[in-house]
């Protein structure tokens, strides 16, 4: 998605000149099976790729926080301390978009959003890691909880669920 201000070359410059298009924003999925100790590993293949937000889901992670890797910042949320880990999703922001985030939420350990400012519109990121088939209540759950997560937020704004 292509938002605000850089001087490169690339053809079709012109054409997102007059569209109002300046920078590149790449935003990507990745699920990792248990980010475990593989956080330093991820953020340099993340880098590596010039990915500026990563979606990470079946984390593995308990709790809820924010943690500096790097010139990444990780925004995770997972289940409570008593329960065996399992499911959790974060997202993962290079530093050069971390100060345009406007708020962020940790739904729940399948749901995390964040919301970064641009210098022409909002853009929404929701973070999801689905639940299996088989598990009907559940999912029933699930979907209902991520519509009402969508429902908050401005038809202006751009939405990216992931």
């Amino acid at each position: 998605m292509d938002i605000s201000g850089s001087n490169d070359k690339r053809p079709g410059k012109k054409k997102e000149k007059q569209l109002g298009i300046h920078e590149t924003l790449n935003v990507a999925a990745w699920n990792v099976r248990s980010i475990g100790n593989k956080e330093s590993e991820l953020v340099e293949e993340i880098k590596i790729k010039g990915i500026n937000v990563t979606v990470i889901s079946e984390t593995k992670k308990k709790l809820k926080g924010t943690k500096i890797i790097g010139n990444y910042t990780i925004l995770y949320s997972g289940v409570s301390q008593k329960t065996q880990a399992q499911s959790g999703v974060a997202l993962m922001i290079d530093h050069k978009w971390t100060s345009q985030i406007t708020n962020y939420s940790f739904v729940n350990d399948r749901i995390i959003t964040v919301c970064l400012k641009t210098n022409r519109r909002h853009i929404t990121i929701i973070g999801v890691y689905a639940l299996e088939e088989g598990r009907e209540e559940e999912t029933r759950c699930f979907y209902k909880q991520l519509q009402e997560e969508v429902d908050k937020y401005s038809k202006s704004d751009s939405l990216i669920i992931s």
